[in-house]
């Protein structure tokens, strides 16, 4: 049965390193978390409780790391033409509606940033010598505002909180009994704070289930980019030319 444990297991740890065991494939692996739900629903803590866990078995096993936080489109394009010389790398690009808008999937700039996320298969197999695993994270707060064709490729889906979607978006990742489950859980999430530690998740479209898990936000980014925060000083108070 899955649970929150073999979720970081699986999905965010490189296993032939903890099984001691030779690779049978010589391709470094890639894995893709798309995380969906509104302001203060916890997106970015449960990104953080991820890599806390992660971080803490690689440590343990002495397995390089490191964790890359995007804030805009430029340090995202320029961060993926690095070669971060690492084992496992974790990019986590927050509020990935500005990267990837449905909405204007159909513009030059869309159809740009959306073939960009598609260009770390080929940075994974550039780098192979020093990246073994890519986790890439994409945070939204609505499940049809990141493109679809980043979507449909996602390796894991979470939802937090109430999410911003029709049921019928939703039963294309998710069974339908899940939904159910989700419609309770968005209800309660909006009484009790203690529903932020749920989550439903779905595993490449044909494995849904609720999970509880501890939050511990505590894993550290190495931050790259423009803080939103400070995007709205510069729009509230302009400099003078």
């Amino acid at each position: 049965m899955l649970t929150f444990k073999k979720l970081i297991l699986y999905f965010s740890t490189p296993i032939f390193y903890l099984k001691k065991q030779k690779l049978l494939d010589t391709q470094p692996r890639s894995r893709t978390w798309v995380i969906f739900g509104p302001m203060e629903s916890g997106k970015t803590t449960f990104v953080k409780t991820v890599l806390y866990y992660q971080n803490t078995i690689l440590d343990k096993y002495d397995i390089s790391y490191r964790n890359i936080q995007f804030y805009d489109v430029e340090s995202f394009v320029k961060g993926l033409g690095n070669n971060w010389k690492t084992t496992v790398l974790n990019l986590f690009i927050d509020d990935a509606v500005f990267l990837a808008d449905s909405r204007a999937s159909m513009t030059r700039t869309s159809q740009i940033l959306t073939q960009t996320y598609f260009y770390i298969r080929h940075y994974i197999d550039h780098y192979s010598k020093q990246t073994r695993l890519v986790n890439v994270f994409w945070s939204a707060q609505s499940v049809t505002a990141v493109d679809k064709r980043i979507r449909d490729t996602a390796t894991v889906v979470i939802l937090k909180g109430m999410v911003r979607a029709n049921e019928k978006i939703l039963r294309e990742y998710f069974y339908p009994s899940i939904v159910r489950k989700m419609q309770l859980l968005q209800i309660m999430s909006t009484i009790d704070d203690k529903y932020k530690s749920y989550i439903a998740v779905s595993l490449q479209k044909n494995y849904s289930r609720l999970l509880k898990y501890s939050a511990k936000p505590m894993a550290k980014f190495e931050e790259l980019g423009e803080r939103p925060e400070n995007k709205l000083k510069d729009i509230l108070n302009p400099r003078e030319s």
